[in-house]
């Protein structure tokens, strides 16, 4: 994701937080908690500054004049607990290569714990006689995705003390509370990710048929990518190798009211990932003139679309067929890819095609191209 791109997220995105339940040192785990959930992609880890929110209140629970501590837990404590989890396929420190960053904030405030009697011998005895004593510790964990916050938590516990004996037992527990939470919360499911980020919502938004002629809706699912949509796969009762895909994204261009001839690009791609793969296993590909343009009647696009019709073939080999037709709808491609030529999948998708409808212009894609328009003028103050 580029600048632009986070600046139109963060713009758009309130983060909250509520109010954390306190943790006692009775709990301290030894291990990282275990659940069932489990999330299939790495996460970098980052030792951060707490918010300025995190920091009034550790500072408010600080009442003996004694400042907020930075890190008595340790970022290498956290690191140590997140990697032996299995919580992640994978944990990268400080890499920016993962989708998902988890950011890491600790502070600890010393707080007064006397009962009413400790208070009055302290005082009568003119301070000699010291006043007990707790630890709180303040963390504040952060999920970004792609550098936008979408999640953010507070966790807080009480110790009698923090040391080495004690420190990686602590970490442990703050980690497995967080974690504990987030999946009850599914923050990491690409649902959450879409509602964070503002994306399009289209399970309650988008329609779309439960058969196509013969073939049956099995699932509708969403990329884990906000800018790649969602998918949904039809299958024949009858041919296991005969699909048929409908994917609707979001166009990423500023100006989405775009001549037909710029679907040309959404096949070019598919194009060159069928010349790759058919070159790998040593077949002929026959593109049957390239790419056409196509116009279904009573559709609900503004303009005619583009369809590119493939077949792979070689000797003693059964010839293999794609046909793939994107249309513009709204501010989204609706993209049909199919498994079979296109005299059988011409009809269909003139019946599926004027019975979807897609949502509407997402914020995400409205702030987006907002500041998209913006960008030349403010280059060139």
């Amino acid at each position: 994701m580029n600048r632009l791109v986070v600046i139109a997220v963060s713009g758009i995105l309130v983060g909250c937080q509520s109010a954390p339940a306190v943790l006692g040192d009775e709990k301290l785990l030894t291990q990282p908690v275990e659940t069932e959930y489990r999330v299939n992609a790495p996460i970098a880890f980052f030792s951060t500054f707490p918010s300025e929110a995190a920091s009034e209140a550790c500072l408010e629970a600080s009442d003996t004049g004694t400042p907020c501590v930075d890190d008595l837990v340790s970022p290498q404590a956290f690191l140590s607990t997140l990697t032996a989890s299995d919580w992640f396929s994978e944990v990268l420190p400080s890499a920016t290569a993962a989708d998902y960053e988890l950011l890491v904030a600790n502070q600890t405030a010393t707080m007064q714990i006397a009962s009413p009697w400790q208070q009055f011998l302290h005082n009568s005895s003119l301070g000699y006689v010291e006043l007990p004593t707790q630890l709180r510790s303040f963390t504040e964990l952060t999920v970004q995705w792609r550098g936008v916050e979408i999640d953010s938590r507070i966790v807080n516990l009480d110790v009698n003390a923090l040391d080495a004996s004690t420190e990686h037992h602590s970490a442990n527990t703050i980690l497995s509370q967080w974690w504990l939470e987030v999946s009850e919360a599914r923050v990491f499911s690409a649902r959450f990710l879409f509602s964070a980020l503002k994306a399009s919502d289209y399970f309650t938004q988008m329609t779309l048929p439960q058969s196509i002629g013969e073939f049956v809706r099995q699932d509708t699912q969403l990329y884990h990518d906000p800018f790649k949509g969602v998918i949904s796969r039809y299958l024949h009762p009858q041919y296991d190798s005969a699909m048929l895909d409908v994917t609707v994204y979001p166009i990423l261009a500023a100006n989405f009211q775009t001549p037909p001839a710029a679907l040309d690009a959404e096949l070019e791609q598919d194009k060159l990932q069928a010349q790759a793969v058919t070159l790998d296993k040593g077949m002929t590909l026959d593109d049957h003139g390239g790419i056409q343009p196509i116009v279904i009647p009573g559709a609900q696009t503004m303009e005619e679309g583009r369809v590119l019709q493939l077949a792979a073939s070689a000797d003693r080999e059964e010839t293999l067929f794609a046909s793939t037709y994107v249309f513009r709808q709204q501010d989204k491609i609706v993209k049909f890819t199919t498994t079979f030529p296109r005299h059988v999948a011409d009809p269909l998708i003139a019946k599926a095609l004027p019975e979807i409808i897609v949502p509407g212009p997402s914020r995400l894609m409205t702030e987006i191209r907002r500041l998209q328009t913006r960008q030349p003028s403010t280059q060139n103050q």
